[in-house]
């Protein structure tokens, strides 16, 4: 059977893969369209540069309390009210962009701040969710075929918003932004359509009256450091991050340094690691990675050679090694995502999840700020080598430990009927 592909045999997540095909869709050029809209209107780097901000703060903020949520409500209840409240913000925003003709500043910052706290709503419930859609044997197959798609969903997202929407914004610059907004809301009302079809996946625990909030975070907090493996990936995750955030910066300045900074080059390379993420995505799971602190570790110093190689000025080999990227990155995420789910119990999944969004989104603005502080004092293959060997030394860092190393896939439990699970299995 094709890599992946044995997971769409259960219903429930079926459901959840189309929905958020089409949803992932949308989301891949909206980010894109409200920092072109802010450069148009603004032509302010300052302003710009804060819209991308609070695209990823809320991620930051809102995550802990995301976490929570999904381990005290019905999982389901919360993605379906998270994608009606992104179709009633974007509703919203371009009922204004009717009304006045063009976004005002501060429509421009609170939008994309609300859809991305939203989706910081939306993932811990997800990532729980899907454990509960498949049985544990399928759960690797899961993740890596929605690793694939969403990889594959964000290059066409991209080429149709570079392509299509440019045409519109050619004839019509008014009517780039409306048709835009409107594709985004349309991707949300699908993917709530389909997600209103699965059971109830309410989390597997005792009653938390008498707990707080805070209480319940910090909880998420120590399950993650009482495993040594997890809290040893969230310490690697916080060193690539920190060292890899900038990447973008320093990816768009050699376009325009080295290749001519044209739109078809840089499209190239992104398309190019994109396609290669798709690839690598569906060999995690023809692989059956089993040793996967041997994976996340060796994949992410061999990303980090990678990386430094790219220090050469050749389009190329730049390429080239951007697609040695996309085969390896699927082999440090996808494992050790799956072992996550694993080893977490149901009662704390949804808070474990947001442990690791929040590692991740809070080291990326320091990160990008790091690079855009160095790039100057470094250059171009200064900053490579930077970036390269950090990621190589992580990935020593995860290796350098022996329960790291040894870490195993957990094996399947014995199967016990699950209400989420109903009809999992088509014929079943």
């Amino acid at each position: 059977m094709f890599p992946g592909v044995r997971a769409l045999r259960h219903r429930p997540f079926r459901n959840l893969w189309i929905g958020q095909t089409v949803s992932q869709f949308g989301d891949a050029a909206y980010g894109l369209v409200f920092i072109f809209m802010a450069d148009r209107i603004t032509k302010d780097p300052v302003f710009v540069g804060l819209v991308a901000a609070l695209q990823v703060l809320p991620f930051l903020i809102v995550s802990p309390l995301a976490g929570v949520l999904a381990d005290r409500l019905d999982r389901k209840a919360i993605m379906v009210v998270s994608d009606f409240g992104s179709v009633v913000v974007l509703g919203a925003f371009l009922a204004l962009l009717k009304v006045t003709g063009e976004a005002p500043r501060w429509a421009l910052l609170l939008v994309p701040c609300l859809l991305s706290s939203l989706n910081a709503l939306f993932y811990p419930a997800r990532g729980a969710s899907i454990p509960r859609l498949v049985p544990p044997e399928d759960l690797l197959d899961a993740n890596s075929f929605a690793a694939a798609t969403m990889s594959l969903m964000h290059t066409i997202g991209l080429a149709l918003s570079a392509f299509v929407l440019a045409q519109v914004e050619r004839v019509n610059p008014q009517g780039f932004f409306e048709t835009a907004v409107l594709i985004n809301a349309a991707t949300f009302v699908v993917s709530a359509g389909f997600l209103m079809t699965l059971p109830s996946i309410r989390p597997k625990r005792e009653e938390h009256a008498g707990t707080g909030m805070v209480h319940e975070m910090m909880e998420g907090v120590a399950v993650v450091f009482r495993d040594r493996v997890l809290s040893r990936f969230l310490v690697v995750l916080l060193i690539v991050n920190l060292f890899i955030a900038g990447f973008m910066v320093v990816y768009t300045a050699t376009n325009r340094a080295w290749f001519g900074g044209s739109f078809q080059t840089l499209a190239g390379i992104e398309i190019g690691f994109m396609v290669s993420m798709v690839v690598g995505s569906l060999l995690v799971a023809k692989a059956n990675v089993q040793r996967v602190g041997m994976a996340y570790s060796v994949a992410t110093a061999l990303v980090g050679l990678a990386v430094a190689a790219m220090a050469v000025p050749s389009y190329g080999l730049y390429v080239a090694f951007n697609v040695v990227c996309g085969l390896l990155v699927p082999f440090i995420n996808i494992p050790m995502a799956t072992y996550m789910n694993l080893v977490v119990s149901d009662d704390v999944r949804g808070r474990v999840n947001s442990v690791a969004a929040m590692v991740s989104a809070g080291t990326q603005p320091l990160g990008a700020a790091v690079a855009g502080g160095l790039l100057p004092l470094l250059g171009l293959v200064g900053m490579y080598l930077f970036m390269g060997f950090g990621m190589f030394g992580a990935g020593l860092f995860g290796l350098a430990d022996r329960s790291t190393r040894q870490a195993l896939m957990p094996g399947p439990e014995p199967a016990t009927e699950d209400p989420a699970c109903q009809d999992r299995a088509d014929g079943a």
